[in-house]
């Protein structure tokens, strides 16, 4: 599966439901922007809750904790004519999983106190080089171009 952005994303940006800030939905000042593991690529664009993105999907439960993104910014790249939208670098532990590998991250948007995953929205989704925990720490770091673009 190629790297892709949520449809519903998309358009809660336009319309000004979310911003890519740290406080990511206005309403809410609990909002958070985090990511989960994939052992299987998401496959659907068009999903608009997390748990129909992690349904089956999602790599060993319970094996690492969820990060949350620091430091986000938006740059806009006047010369390529597009935004970046970006984040800090995020280090995650991994408990050993035998039987599942980790293929890509979803990136979702947490707006409010509850961590359900049916009340959190898919942001993006990005294929990684395939690799199993191990107990390890594990660095993500994201292109320096930044998390994804917006053309």
């Amino acid at each position: 599966m190629t790297n892709i952005i949520y449809n519903q994303f998309k358009r809660q940006l336009a319309i000004g439901t979310y911003r890519w800030t740290d406080q990511v939905n206005p309403a809410d000042a609990n909002g958070e922007v985090m990511f989960a593991l994939m052992k299987t690529a998401a496959d659907d664009v068009d999903d608009t809750v997390l748990s129909d993105v992690l349904s089956g999907k999602d790599y060993a439960s319970g094996s690492y904790t969820r990060p949350v993104l620091g430091s986000l910014v938006v740059v806009n790249d006047t010369t390529s004519n597009h935004s970046e939208l970006d984040a800090a670098d995020s280090v995650v532990t991994i408990t050993a999983d035998d039987s599942n590998s980790v293929v890509g991250i979803v990136v979702y948007v947490r707006p409010e106190v509850s961590t359900a995953d049916n009340a959190c929205h898919p942001v993006c989704y990005m294929d990684v080089t395939s690799f199993v925990g191990n107990g390890s720490d594990v660095t993500f770091v994201w292109n320096a171009e930044g998390l994804m673009k917006l053309v």
